[in-house]
């Protein structure tokens, strides 16, 4: 996989994925629940408890500034497939067309077989960024890793064809 890479115009796809809303409503949701309950265990106010409240109260506000941020960004070009999973990676990562032995569109059961949405990277040799989509990008490396890119794109086969036009590139 090689480094950063800046992305131009001649990208065939592109796709950005957030959260869904369920999921963000849940998240703040529960935010709110954690301070209330806080709020509702304290007998008498003291200095400690105050200090408590506050740093709940921010802890809350950084996990909604998280689900706020959190995104994947995936694009496939002539030069291969680049992503970057905001906020955990700022800057593009690019995989060259070179570097992939095996590439398909599978259907992924993220919740089940991957444990949720986030980044994953079980002993199997395989890095998984998924957000949500019941698809996803297998793309094996020559190296022997595989990393799964979740596509809200349901279109299996546009999606392959993308690939192939932009692998004979």
């Amino acid at each position: 996989m090689g480094s950063s890479k800046n992305i131009d115009d001649s990208s065939a796809y592109s796709e950005r994925q957030e959260l869904t809303a369920i999921c963000k409503v849940a998240m703040y949701l529960f935010s709110i629940f954690v301070v209330l309950r806080f709020c509702n265990s304290v007998k008498s106010p003291t200095i400690e408890t105050t200090l408590g409240l506050l740093i709940t109260i921010i802890l809350c506000g950084l996990i909604v500034f998280f689900v706020k941020t959190i995104s994947l960004h995936t694009e496939i070009s002539y030069e291969g497939i680049q992503f970057k999973f905001s906020p955990f990676i700022q800057n593009w990562k690019q995989i060259k067309w070179s570097e992939i032995e095996n590439i398909s569109v599978v259907k992924c059961t993220y919740l089940f077989k991957f444990g949720g949405w986030s980044i994953r990277s079980p002993i199997n040799k395989t890095t998984s960024f998924i957000l949500g989509g019941d698809m996803a990008l297998k793309i094996k490396l020559k190296s022997g890793h595989t990393i799964m890119i979740g596509t809200t794109n349901n279109n299996k086969q546009k999606l392959m064809n993308i690939i192939k036009k932009n692998m004979g590139h």
